[in-house]
């Protein structure tokens, strides 16, 4: 597996899995939505290690899949947990397309830029052929 295609299957579950707000991506043109809750997907790979007993040429990516959630301020929190329980539960040690996941970080970041945010990590891995 490759870089591109793990972050295309990790963007299309999310795509698939989460209908109740928009989602920002990577790169793409986005105005967050004012006084509506959003989220924004960022993904990041971590380590790289050679796993080469009994299989050569495989390599494991791990990283982290970071869920941001964002929503008005002074709404209270409930929503936005409630949210970060969803996208906690489509993504925690789920198996999908060569990628695995772990268990779901929540994490309160608070006000930021406008916005009350909640964000959710879930490290993953998964592992890819290197030409030997």
């Amino acid at each position: 597996m490759s870089f591109s295609t793990a972050r295309r299957d990790i963007e299309q579950r999310l795509t698939d899995n989460w209908a109740t707000t928009v989602i920002a991506y990577d790169n793409v043109d986005f105005d967050p939505p004012p006084n509506q809750y959003w989220v924004r997907l960022r993904i990041f790979e971590d380590t790289a290690n050679r796993i080469n007993i009994g299989t050569p040429g495989v390599h494991r990516i791990a990283g982290s899949i970071i869920v941001e959630l964002f929503g008005p301020l002074n709404q209270g929190t409930q929503t936005i947990r409630s949210y970060a329980d969803t996208i906690s539960e489509i993504f925690r040690d789920q198996q999908f397309n060569g990628i695995t996941c772990r268990e779901a970080i929540p994490t309160n970041v608070g006000e930021t830029g406008g916005w009350y945010k909640y964000d959710v990590s879930i490290p993953f891995f998964y592992d890819g052929r290197y030409s030997t």
